[in-house]
Protein backbone atom coordinates (compact mmCIF):
# COMPACT_ATOMS: atom_id res chain seq x y z
CA UNK A 1 0.00 0.00 0.00
CA UNK A 2 3.21 2.52 0.70
CA UNK A 3 6.12 2.43 -0.85
CA UNK A 4 8.40 2.31 2.05
CA UNK A 5 8.79 -1.41 3.87
CA UNK A 6 8.96 0.15 7.18
CA UNK A 7 5.91 1.39 6.58
CA UNK A 8 4.09 -1.17 5.18
CA UNK A 9 5.26 -2.94 7.99
CA UNK A 10 3.97 -0.53 10.33
CA UNK A 11 0.27 -0.94 8.27
CA UNK A 12 0.10 -4.55 8.63
CA UNK A 13 1.25 -4.93 12.16
CA UNK A 14 -1.52 -2.37 13.22
CA UNK A 15 -4.11 -3.98 10.90
CA UNK A 16 -3.63 -7.24 12.60
CA UNK A 17 -3.59 -6.69 15.88
CA UNK A 18 -6.39 -4.55 15.95
CA UNK A 19 -8.52 -7.29 13.93
CA UNK A 20 -7.91 -10.02 15.82
CA UNK A 21 -8.23 -7.69 19.34
CA UNK A 22 -11.78 -6.53 17.81
CA UNK A 23 -12.45 -10.23 16.51
CA UNK A 24 -12.11 -11.77 19.69
CA UNK A 25 -13.78 -9.18 21.63
CA UNK A 26 -16.82 -9.43 19.53
CA UNK A 27 -17.00 -12.80 18.21
CA UNK A 28 -19.67 -13.40 21.11
CA UNK A 29 -22.13 -10.73 20.76
CA UNK A 30 -22.04 -9.81 16.64
CA UNK A 31 -24.76 -7.66 17.07
CA UNK A 32 -23.47 -5.26 19.64
CA UNK A 33 -19.88 -5.91 17.70
CA UNK A 34 -21.64 -3.95 14.47
CA UNK A 35 -22.83 -1.26 16.37
CA UNK A 36 -19.62 -0.52 17.80
CA UNK A 37 -17.91 -1.12 14.70
CA UNK A 38 -20.13 1.55 12.73
CA UNK A 39 -19.56 4.11 15.87
CA UNK A 40 -15.77 3.09 15.81
CA UNK A 41 -15.61 3.79 11.80
CA UNK A 42 -17.31 7.06 11.84
CA UNK A 43 -14.90 8.41 14.28
CA UNK A 44 -11.90 7.52 12.33
CA UNK A 45 -13.38 8.77 9.37
CA UNK A 46 -13.93 12.11 10.92
CA UNK A 47 -10.51 11.95 12.20
CA UNK A 48 -9.10 11.06 8.82
CA UNK A 49 -10.86 14.10 7.36
CA UNK A 50 -9.19 16.05 9.78
CA UNK A 51 -5.56 16.13 8.40
CA UNK A 52 -5.38 19.96 7.51
CA UNK A 53 -1.96 19.87 9.73
CA UNK A 54 -0.73 17.14 8.46
CA UNK A 55 0.62 13.82 9.78
CA UNK A 56 3.66 11.68 9.15
CA UNK A 57 3.53 8.81 7.29
CA UNK A 58 3.68 6.12 10.04
CA UNK A 59 0.43 7.95 11.53
CA UNK A 60 -1.42 7.77 8.23
CA UNK A 61 -0.68 3.68 8.01
CA UNK A 62 -2.03 3.53 10.91
CA UNK A 63 -4.96 5.06 10.79
CA UNK A 64 -5.35 3.30 7.48
CA UNK A 65 -4.78 0.50 8.94
CA UNK A 66 -7.59 0.58 11.67
CA UNK A 67 -10.25 1.73 9.09
CA UNK A 68 -9.55 -1.29 6.74
CA UNK A 69 -9.47 -3.84 9.97
CA UNK A 70 -12.93 -2.13 11.17
CA UNK A 71 -14.32 -2.05 7.64
CA UNK A 72 -13.37 -5.77 7.63
CA UNK A 73 -14.55 -7.02 10.40
CA UNK A 74 -17.71 -5.22 9.96
CA UNK A 75 -18.13 -6.32 6.85
CA UNK A 76 -17.42 -10.41 7.93
CA UNK A 77 -20.09 -10.08 10.56
CA UNK A 78 -22.63 -8.82 8.52
CA UNK A 79 -22.26 -11.46 6.42
CA UNK A 80 -22.33 -13.90 9.29
CA UNK A 81 -25.62 -12.81 10.33
CA UNK A 82 -27.06 -12.74 6.36
CA UNK A 83 -26.31 -16.52 6.54
CA UNK A 84 -28.63 -18.97 6.85
CA UNK A 85 -28.44 -20.89 10.22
Amino acid sequence: MFFDDAIDDKYNETYFNLYESLKSQYSADIHKGIIDLEKQLEDLYIHDGHDWLGRNTYKSASLAANIAACETLLHEFRDQLNQPK
